[in-house]
């Protein structure tokens, strides 16, 4: 098994089991180790057009077992009620419902994470895959999708990009991503796969 996703998955249990007995700054101490020594310090930047100069910082929620991602200096978070919402220096940000079918409140590394982006009109899906993988959707992601749909993707499809941390070529990370042909029902348009290297 790859060793950064060995390590993340032997943090997120770690949180599971410490979330109850107030175990946060241990794990947040730990996470920023993990991501530090695999991802530079966990600050992703991404070429893409559609995000690009986006902040992505990456660290653990003991109380929800969730990933959090810094977008463009916003938190985002999911809450028990399914919502998925940012928070800023100022307190809480706009708030929407998260994908309807999914109806567990914990988000752990085999769940789909979706979160939008209002200022961009988008929304992009993490979706764990294999070992060492994790697919990233952006588009439309409609309700009825599956992961099975990301079997039509092939590594001879596939077109390389890069991921920046901290402002350097992250050497353990590369960004790999398909353009797809949107399917009748429109579920989604492009899929990005971050692969360890």
């Amino acid at each position: 098994m790859n060793v950064f996703r060995k390590e993340l998955q032997a943090l997120l249990k770690a949180a599971r089991r410490e979330s109850a007995v107030g175990g946060r700054a241990a794990l947040d101490k730990r996470a920023r180790k993990l991501f530090d020594m695999y991802l530079g310090g966990g600050d992703i930047y991404a070429t893409d057009e559609s995000v690009c100069g986006e902040l992505l910082h990456i660290t653990v929620d003991p109380k929800g077992v969730a990933v959090m991602y810094h977008v463009g200096g916003r938190l985002w978070r999911r809450d028990a009620g399914g919502r998925i919402y940012y928070e800023t220096l100022g307190g809480p940000g706009r708030s929407f419902k998260f994908m309807p079918h999914l109806e567990d409140d914990v988000v752990t590394a085999a769940d789909f994470f979706a979160v939008g982006f209002p200022y961009l009109e988008e929304r992009l899906a993490l979706v764990p895959m294999d070992e060492g993988t994790v697919a990233v959707v952006k588009g439309d992601v409609h309700p009825i999708f599956s992961i099975d749909a990301l079997d039509r993707v092939t590594p001879d499809s596939i077109h390389d990009m890069r991921i920046f941390s901290s402002g350097e070529l992250a050497d353990k990370v590369c960004l790999l991503f398909e353009e797809l042909v949107s399917d009748a029902d429109g579920a989604w348009d492009r899929v990005f796969y971050a692969l360890n290297s």
